[in-house]
C-alpha cells in the first residue's frame, strides 16, 4: 500500500495584477487573447508513459485549462509552436521568437514556460512568464517546484515479495507524475490569480 501527497513551493520574481492590467491596457469587454506556447523541456526528457503527449504540450494544455477555469483572461489557446531555433536559450533573454510569433497570430498576451533539468524522479521545477505581446512587458514571472512524497504502508505479516522486485523509488512510471504536473500548474495559476492591486 502506498500513499502520496504533493507539495509546491513558488517564488514570483515579477507580480502584476493581471486583471487590473488588462482593464487599464485594453478597451472594456475586449476579447483579450492569451497564447500558451508549449513549454520548453529538457532534450533528454522522453515522456513518462506510452501514448502520452509531449510534456511541454501537456503542461501548456493544463495551464490553458486552469487559466480559463480561473477566468484570468477571456480567451486562452494553446499556440501550436513547439520548436524554433534558440527557443530554450531565449527564455531568459527576451523571448523574441515567442513574441514575434504571437504578435503575427494576433494574440495580446503570451505565456511561455521552461521545465528545468530533472534532478529527481519525484519533483519538477517550472519557470513561467506572461508577457504583453505589443509592449514586450513581463507581467508575471515565477518559479514553481512541485514534489511528491510517497509513504509505504507495509504490513509485515504479508511480507509481499513484490516490494523487493518493484521499487517505487527507481520506477518513474510508479511515481505520480501527472499529479506532480497538476500540482505545479495549480500552484502557478493560484499564485497568478491571488495578486491584488
Amino acid at each position: 500500500m502506498q500513499q502520496h501527497s504533493e507539495t509546491c513551493n513558488i517564488h514570483a520574481y515579477v507580480k502584476t495584477d493581471l486583471d487590473s492590467y488588462i482593464t487599464s491596457r485594453f478597451p472594456k469587454n475586449s476579447p483579450v487573447r492569451l497564447a500558451v506556447i508549449p513549454f520548453t523541456v529538457p532534450a533528454n526528457f522522453t515522456g513518462y508513459g506510452a501514448g502520452r503527449k509531449n510534456l511541454g504540450t501537456e503542461l501548456a494544455a493544463a495551464m490553458q485549462r486552469r487559466i480559463l477555469e480561473k477566468e484570468l483572461v477571456p480567451i486562452a489557446e494553446v499556440f501550436n509552436r513547439e520548436y524554433w531555433p534558440g527557443k530554450e536559450g531565449e527564455f531568459f533573454s527576451g523571448n523574441f521568437g515567442a513574441l514575434a510569433q504571437a504578435r503575427e497570430a494576433g494574440y495580446d498576451l503570451v505565456l511561455v514556460g521552461l521545465v528545468d533539468n530533472l534532478s529527481s524522479l519525484n519533483a519538477i521545477t517550472v519557470y513561467t512568464k506572461i508577457i504583453d505581446v505589443d509592449a514586450g512587458v513581463t507581467l508575471w514571472y515565477g518559479k514553481a517546484t512541485a514534489q511528491a512524497s510517497i509513504t509505504e504502508n507495509y504490513d509485515r505479516r504479508s511480507r509481499n515479495p513484490l516490494k523487493y522486485i518493484v521499487n517505487v523509488r527507481t520506477r518513474p512510471d510508479l511515481l505520480y507524475f501527472s499529479d506532480i504536473i497538476d500540482e505545479v500548474v495549480n500552484c502557478s495559476t493560484d499564485e497568478i490569480a491571488s495578486i491584488e492591486d
